[in-house]
C-alpha cells in the first residue's frame, strides 16, 4: 500500500510540475502575442489561477523622479476602490520593499501586518486577506514588483513562490519592452 501511495503522490507531483511548465509556456506565448499590457494581464489573470490561486494581480513600478511606487496595472475578480495610478512612497509600499531588496514578500494575514499602514487599510477595506509581491527585474534594471492577492487568508508555499517568480521574470521583460516602446514613441513625437 505504501508503494502505491508513494507512486500516486509521485504521479501527482509530476502532473503538477508538467502543468506548471505548460503554463509557463502559455505565459511566454501570451507575452509574445499581446502588444497591449492590459490585455496581457487580463489573460494572465485567467490562466494563472489554475496553478496559483489569487483574486487580484497587479504591477507596481518605481517612479524615480518622485521616489514613489505607482500602481500601473490591477486586475481584480471583484470591484475595488483601489485603482491604477495610486502612488505610495517607496518606504511605505510592499512593492517598494521588494524593489529595494529584490526579495519576495508574503503577507499571510493582512490584519496582522503592521508595516505599510495606509495600504493595509485599503486592502482590508477591499476584503484582501493575504498577498505576495515579487520583484519585476530584467538584466538591465529593477522595475518594481508584481503582486498576487487573495480574499482568503493563505500561506504562499515555496513551490508557488518559485513558480510566480518565473512568471514575474517573463512579465518584467514584457513591461520593460513596453516602457522602452513608450519612451521611443514619446521621443519620436517630440
Amino acid at each position: 500500500i505504501a508503494v502505491s501511495v508513494d507512486n500516486a503522490l509521485h504521479h501527482q507531483d509530476l502532473t503538477h510540475d508538467r502543468d506548471r511548465l505548460r503554463l509557463l509556456l502559455e505565459v511566454s506565448e501570451s507575452i509574445a502575442s499581446h502588444r497591449d499590457l492590459g490585455e496581457l494581464f487580463r489573460d494572465l489573470a485567467q490562466r494563472l489561477p489554475h496553478i496559483v490561486p489569487f483574486d487580484y494581480i497587479n504591477v507596481v513600478l518605481h517612479e524615480p523622479a518622485r521616489q514613489v511606487m505607482r500602481l500601473w496595472f490591477l486586475v481584480t475578480s471583484q470591484p475595488s476602490t483601489i485603482s491604477p495610478g495610486l502612488e505610495l512612497p517607496v518606504d511605505e509600499s510592499p512593492g517598494g520593499l521588494v524593489w529595494k531588496t529584490q526579495q519576495p514578500l508574503t503577507v499571510d494575514d493582512v490584519t496582522q501586518e503592521r508595516r505599510f499602514p495606509k495600504l493595509m487599510s485599503m486592502l482590508r477595506e477591499n476584503g484582501v486577506q493575504s498577498f505576495c509581491a515579487l520583484p519585476l527585474t530584467t538584466a538591465q534594471r529593477r522595475l518594481g514588483s508584481m503582486g498576487f492577492g487573495s480574499l482568503q487568508k493563505r500561506t504562499y508555499q515555496e513551490a508557488e513562490l518559485t513558480f510566480m517568480q518565473q512568471v514575474a521574470k517573463q512579465v518584467a521583460v514584457a513591461v520593460d519592452n513596453a516602457l522602452h516602446a513608450e519612451s521611443a514613441l514619446s521621443a519620436q513625437q517630440q
